[in-house]
């Protein structure tokens, strides 16, 4: 039974040890994640980037990645509201207790400026990833992600991590490995509870 802070490793060379029971194996650097994954030259220039990161360093790097439905959504999309991002896949133990933890939250917190995006890293991509949220009824977003895509945000090594990302888009919050509904209550709430930064503004200003 996964505890929290129990993680998936999440590239493909370890996706035959997991089927046979190793869901904590020390985590390994991701080679390919999904069939939507960036080419070598964009996850070169991911990861230079992310070496010549502005000075702000909790910014969450914005993406462009893909719904079960093909419409591209963004982080900045979202700008204003509390995002809790995380990047899991339909065989991960911890990735599927969390998911119960988010069903809450979002009706607890979705009408209060909460927003979930799960970034599927499933390397067969939507052909795996949309009959679990359909079985499922997933009721938040749920984008196919790519190797680019975890470059940016550090290189995502094990399964779940988790990004709590404020109204101002910046991260508040990583998590590796599973987390309880209270821990995601507590860090959430003063997050939810803050202005956003264009109320704050217009607040000040007049």
């Amino acid at each position: 039974m996964a505890t929290p802070g129990s993680a998936h490793p999440a590239p493909r060379i370890l996706a035959r040890a997991l089927r046979w029971g190793l869901l904590f194996a020390a985590p390994f650097a991701i080679a390919s994640c999904s069939t939507h994954r960036g080419s070598e030259s964009e996850v070169q220039a991911a990861t230079a980037q992310a070496k010549t990161a502005a000075p702000d360093t909790t910014l969450a790097p914005d993406f462009s990645l893909p719904d079960l439905k093909g419409k591209t959504v963004h982080l900045k999309d979202f700008r204003g509201q509390v995002v809790v991002l995380d990047f899991w896949a339909t065989w991960c133990g911890p990735c599927k207790m969390e998911i119960p933890h988010f069903v809450e939250l979002m009706k607890r917190h979705g009408g209060k400026g909460l927003v979930i995006v799960g970034v599927a890293m499933d390397e067969p991509g939507a052909e795996v990833v949309r009959p679990f949220v359909e079985k499922n009824a997933l009721p938040y977003h749920v984008l196919l992600g790519d190797l680019y895509t975890a470059n940016r945000y550090g290189g995502v090594d094990a399964l779940p991590t988790t990004f709590v990302i404020d109204k101002g888009g910046h991260i508040a919050r990583k998590y590796i490995g599973y987390r309880s509904l209270e821990s995601f209550e507590e860090d959430l709430a003063p997050l939810l509870e803050s202005a956003s930064p264009d109320s704050a503004a217009a607040a000040k200003s007049g």
